[in-house]
């Protein structure tokens, strides 16, 4: 990403951000402990920085390089390199780390045996506020070793001393730290806690009101399948009734037929007989006139047989 961030500050010509870049691609290597690729990093963004003017950042790699080159056991090159730092950081008056180059740089003399040049950077990595607490410790303690060998008792006592008020300062803040970061762990496992015990609360009552509405729309499907199967039924009941109304009906119609066919039978029977009784008495009167003429006629031949019978006597 820093090579892609490169290629583009590059077609920008943004060189600051271009001198950036490589300064923290150089840090990385550091890291890596490829000292000279980052050394080659270094320069190149000391080299861009310079033509800007920015001595700020120029001090700031001037002191990776002196990094790199303690590292790697060339501690006069380390030395230039962390005076170097130092001079352009008295120059644009940027202090900002500027007791961590001279505790470097007092920590080479001191290892290359140069004692006075150590303890005089040593002394000045005490006088700055914004120096770190464990590089304060690392001064007095050294420094109370360098007056030790040296035979100077009463300074080694007092830098001992100064090393261990510290220490103390040092062992209450981490005393403190470490209260602190129990009772925080303590507050975050009981905030922990309230949240899961929250979360067992809320899942129960989720549970609940599922159950409760399981049972709801269990009891709601029962009341649907109970008017289902009422209302069924009471069809099923108004349609027999209406079948037995309807056979009913149809059994008074047949009844009223059946009446009116046997009204209609006796109606056209009385009619029959009357047709019978007028006929049988037409008859009757037919051959009652008829019989009477026969009579009559009959009547008048035995007279008349008679009347020739005698005349023939």
């Amino acid at each position: 990403y820093y090579h892609q961030a490169r290629n583009l500050f590059d077609s920008l010509d943004r060189k600051a951000e271009i001198a950036g870049i490589l300064t923290n691609i150089g840090n990385i290597y550091i890291k890596r402990n490829e000292m000279d690729g980052a050394l080659d990093l270094n320069k190149e963004s000391i080299r861009i920085y310079n033509t800007l003017g920015d001595m700020k950042k120029t001090a700031i790699n001037y002191h990776n390089m002196g990094l790199i080159a303690e590292r790697k056991g060339n501690y006069s090159e380390a030395i230039r390199f962390y005076n170097k730092s130092l001079d352009l950081k008295d120059t644009s008056s940027y202090v900002a780390n500027k007791s961590l180059s001279q505790f470097n740089l007092a920590n080479i003399y001191k290892k290359s045996g140069l004692n006075d040049s150590a303890i005089y950077f040593y002394r000045n990595v005490l006088e700055f506020r914004d120096t770190p607490l464990s590089a304060k410790m690392q001064s007095n303690w050294n420094l109370s070793t360098i007056f030790m060998e040296k035979g100077l008792l009463d300074s080694a006592q007092f830098y001992q001393k100064q090393y261990g008020i510290l220490r103390d300062s040092t062992d209450r803040i981490l005393s403190e730290a470490i209260q602190a970061k129990d009772d925080f762990e303590r507050t975050m496992a009981a905030k922990e806690l309230l949240v899961k015990e929250n979360q067992v609360k809320e899942i129960s009552i989720n549970k609940k009101n599922q159950m409760i509405l399981g049972v709801s729309i269990i009891l709601f499907l029962i009341l649907l399948i109970s008017l289902f199967y009422f209302r069924n039924n009471q069809l099923k009941q108004r349609s027999i009734l209406a079948e037995k109304n309807a056979e009913i009906r149809q059994q008074q119609v047949n009844d009223l037929l059946k009446d009116h066919e046997l009204k209609e039978m006796g109606a056209m029977l009385e009619r029959q007989e009357k047709e019978r009784k007028r006929i049988a008495q037409d008859l009757h009167d037919r051959l009652g006139s008829m019989l009477s003429m026969v009579k009559i006629h009959f009547k008048s031949v035995e007279d008349g047989i008679q009347a020739l019978q005698s005349q023939n006597h």
